[in-house]
């Protein structure tokens, strides 16, 4: 028996131990049915679901394109000359994307290709902090629609992460914007908001600082979490903190990470991610009316801490209904499952989670699945 086979044999046996309150199960109980989605949707980085339709950009990210699950059909929505960030749709025509280019960040509509959203934003926002000295940044998280014409997005300055965040904790500076987008197409700021746990240690600096949120639409509240902090902030609709939330796993302790010395940058990013837990996504199911959140197990290393290449990093979603009072956690193998990084696929028929090796298929065959969805209530 190897140790990946020992570990998880481990894990439940834990599970007899522990507190009933909470289960662990694997994740072939949640399973509802196996469908095929193209390939290249499998190597976008951040697919948004909506309805039957994925959205993503291109590999090089300058193809804005669509794929429909129910008819297997791929379209290219646009071509773009700078690299298309992130996509946000309201609908099948009415669609707002983030590019990057030489001269600063754009926010576009497909509908109103020509005029940038974010032009004149420097007129009408204001850090409070940084001033004008800051740039909207579709960033580590999506730039998210949370009314008819009002938006979250993520305020960066270029100095706020790594050894400098905690300054930033220091001055309580907000990372994340509210804001509504006028009849003149302005940007007009309603809140500034982006608080860490209250524990969150000031000098734990080795996931440079990421702040990130979720949107609960059903209770209209705001959700702020970090990769390595099991505790989430609570907030309201403004980004206010409620309250802190313990929201980890109950059966797997998560591994902190120690900086060894003389550690160089990189060392310490595959040291990090290889040899203690940390937290993927966190993701309201709106159809559901639960939370889901992603924890990463450790992975083994050689000898010079390199990742081994052939062993895929294994995971538990982490389940809480709508008070943050955990449910449930389902073990992923990563042999068979893709770890999600970038986001999770939610609608109606449930979460959809992509099969692992799908990029070495040397064709792109229509009788095999390689995506699963799963329901988790």
């Amino acid at each position: 028996m190897n140790m990946k086979k020992v570990f998880i044999f481990l894990l439940f046996i834990i599970c007899v131990a522990c507190n009933k309150e909470t289960e662990i199960f694997k994740s072939d109980k949640f399973s509802v049915s196996n469908i095929f989605v193209d390939t290249n949707v499998l190597k976008a980085y951040y697919p948004i679901l909506a309805n039957d339709n994925i959205y993503f950009a291109s590999k090089d990210m300058h193809t804005m394109i669509t794929y429909n699950i129910k008819h297997q059909k791929t379209d290219t929505l646009l071509v773009s000359p700078s690299k298309i960030v992130r996509v946000s749709p309201l609908n099948d025509t009415n669609i707002f994307y983030y590019i990057a280019t030489q001269n600063g960040e754009m926010l576009k509509n497909t509908l109103t290709s020509d005029y940038n959203f974010l032009k004149n934003v420097k007129n009408t926002v204001t850090h409070p902090y940084w001033g004008k000295n800051f740039i909207i940044h579709a960033g580590a998280n999506q730039m998210t629609r949370i009314g008819t014409n009002r938006w979250i997005a993520e305020c960066y300055y270029w100095y706020c992460y790594a050894e400098g965040y905690s300054l930033m904790l220091k001055n309580k500076i907000p990372l994340f914007l509210i804001f509504d987008i006028d009849k003149d197409t302005n940007i007009i700021p309603v809140s500034f908001f982006g608080r860490y746990p209250q524990s969150y240690p000031d000098n734990n600096y080795f996931d440079h600082g990421f702040l990130y949120y979720c949107y609960n639409k059903n209770r209209n509240e705001i959700i702020c979490y970090t990769k390595l902090h099991d505790s989430i902030v609570l907030c309201d609709s403004l980004g206010r903190r409620i309250k802190d939330c313990y929201y980890g796993s109950k059966f797997h302790n998560r591994i902190p990470f120690q900086k060894k010395e003389d550690q160089t940058a990189i060392a310490v990013t595959i040291h990090l991610h290889s040899t203690c837990t940390y937290y993927g996504p966190l993701i309201y199911d709106s159809y559901r009316n639960v939370y889901l959140r992603v924890l990463c197990l450790p992975r083994p290393q050689d000898k010079n801490e390199i990742f081994k290449t052939d062993i895929a990093t294994d995971y538990l979603i982490i389940v809480a209904d709508e008070k943050f009072n955990i449910k449930y956690e389902v073990f992923f193998d990563g042999d068979e499952y893709a770890l999600p990084l970038g986001n999770i696929l939610i609608n109606e028929q449930g979460v959809l989670i992509f099969k692992q090796n799908n990029e070495n298929e040397k064709d792109n065959k229509k009788n095999e699945d390689n995506a699963t969805w799963f329901i988790f209530d």
